[in-house]
């Protein structure tokens, strides 16, 4: 996992307020896992993006690093994350909130080094100039959570 780790961070992908960054990166040997880093606010097309780099492994680690963004897309990345049977990693330093959170608990098995910052919220919708709790947001959660 310290190769694939040194992987994500060598690998120069910036963050972007528009929308996450989707990279995937084939394993040299066989001792290092396929990657796929996720790096950005998740945006609509994102999950795409994710399903189009998920759909060229049998299997690998996505290392997530996003202060979060819209709940269906960090849901539609954890059921391919889910299906594909890919872990999950977020490290050190690296926050990965509210969608992405989402995204994370989805891996086979979900990883976080010590100083690595996974949160999780409630789903709201943006009302005028307030925020507003969504019930049908934290229900299509719920039942997300629950598959």
């Amino acid at each position: 996992m310290r190769t694939a780790a040194a992987i994500v961070m060598s690998v120069g992908v910036s963050a972007s307020v528009f929308a996450a960054e989707v990279k995937a990166v084939r394993s040299t040997d066989a001792k290092t896992p396929n990657v796929i880093l996720v790096v950005g606010e998740l945006v609509q097309g994102d999950d795409a993006r994710f399903g189009n780099a998920a759909l060229q492994f049998d299997k690998a680690v996505v290392f997530l690093h996003s202060p979060g963004g819209l709940a269906d897309v960090g849901m539609a990345m954890g059921r391919a994350i889910r299906v594909k049977g890919f872990d999950t990693v977020v490290i050190n330093g690296y926050p990965c909130a509210s969608a992405c959170a989402l995204a994370w608990l989805a891996g086979n098995s979900k990883l976080m080094q010590r100083d690595a910052k996974v949160g999780f919220h409630a789903i709201y919708r943006q009302l005028g100039g307030s925020k507003q709790t969504s019930s049908t947001g934290n229900a299509l959660v719920g039942a997300y959570l629950n598959q």
